[in-house]
């Protein structure tokens, strides 16, 4: 199959933790080509995940293992999902001319008096936010806070299962990226014998990790 492309084209897998399954996906992109390589879905045992919340990390693992091998796919590089429920969302304004360590500590700041655990216990992610006040004065970022465990455990289950974590995204992200990419499938070589009306219906429930695979691969994240 590699002998198709000039040069090794570049791939992602896109990992979706529910409360009683685990979905696969992996995109590649070779040019402005977007391939669907494989996808697989595997129960999980009750109690495994539980709102959310990992429980059982050596559990999850081995069915992530045995997915792996059953989808066989070409990369080890993974994005995985993280449900909106365990995030809290803000939005602060903060003066434009500081400098990126002068934000994170301003920002961290404003966490730890509006977050209601401690700032110890928290991982965060900020970005500018689309809308912008009028001043130029300040900038306005959107915040992501959540507990460092939601974040560690996952990171732990993709290293048992020796994937490299690329990156943790919430679901809501990752459905609307697959949702908008979903629209204009030209752009998707559909391999394996997948026939479109075949793929949109799966992406019921693969569509988050088709997001996730996507990450990147279609709209320069990171």
């Amino acid at each position: 199959m590699a002998l198709l492309y000039t040069s090794k084209p570049k791939g992602l897998l896109g990992i979706d933790i529910a409360d009683n399954s685990v979905n696969l996906v992996e995109l590649s992109k070779h040019s402005h080509l977007i391939r669907l390589e494989c996808y697989a879905s595997a129960q999980l045992p009750a109690g495994a995940v539980i709102d959310g919340l990992i429980h059982n990390e050596i559990v999850l693992a081995e069915t992530l293992q045995q997915l792996i091998l059953t989808a066989k796919p070409c990369c080890r590089d993974a994005v995985i999902a993280l449900p909106d429920s365990a995030v809290i969302e803000k939005q602060f304004e903060l003066p434009a001319r500081l400098n990126k360590k002068q934000r994170q500590a301003q920002i961290e700041a404003l966490i730890a008096e509006t977050i209601p655990y401690p700032i110890h216990d928290v991982a965060f992610d900020y970005w500018l936010a689309l809308t912008q006040p009028e001043t130029e004065a300040n900038q306005t970022f959107s915040v992501a806070v959540c507990r460092k465990q939601q974040v560690q455990s996952r990171e732990i289950v993709l290293a048992m299962a020796e994937l490299n974590c690329i990156a943790i995204e919430l679901q809501s992200c990752a459905q609307w990226r697959s949702r908008e990419r979903l629209t204009s499938l030209s752009c998707v070589n559909l391999a394996l014998g997948v026939e479109r009306t075949e793929l949109l219906s799966m992406t019921g429930a693969l569509e988050v990790a088709y997001g996730l695979a996507a990450r990147g691969l279609v709209d320069g994240s990171n």
